[in-house]
């Protein structure tokens, strides 16, 4: 299997939400998260373990802003959603 390198979104601090490039971060990865969503959503035969891959690899170093990405996949293609709708999660 070939490996994808992404790039590694900086998770947004409260001092600064835009990057030194003028990319607010958490916009981004919300757009991500959105996408991915929808992706799999409408094409849920297309192979899954890359994501899944990528996500436990970040993980691994600590890096938890793909964990968004994970929720966005299982809202869209399972529909399960958050009670309330939060970003924290609820109970279920």
């Amino acid at each position: 299997m070939e490996e994808t390198n992404l790039p590694h979104p900086t998770p947004p601090t409260p001092h600064s939400q835009v990057k030194e490039d003028g990319i607010n971060s958490s916009g981004w990865m919300r757009g991500l998260e959105i996408f991915a969503g929808s992706f799999y959503e409408r094409y849920p035969y297309v192979e899954i373990r890359p994501v899944v891959n990528y996500v436990v690899g970040e993980l691994r170093e600590g890096r938890t802003s793909t964990l968004g990405v994970v929720r966005e996949m299982l809202k869209r293609m399972g529909g399960v959603d958050t009670i309330g709708g939060g970003e924290g999660g609820g109970e279920l």
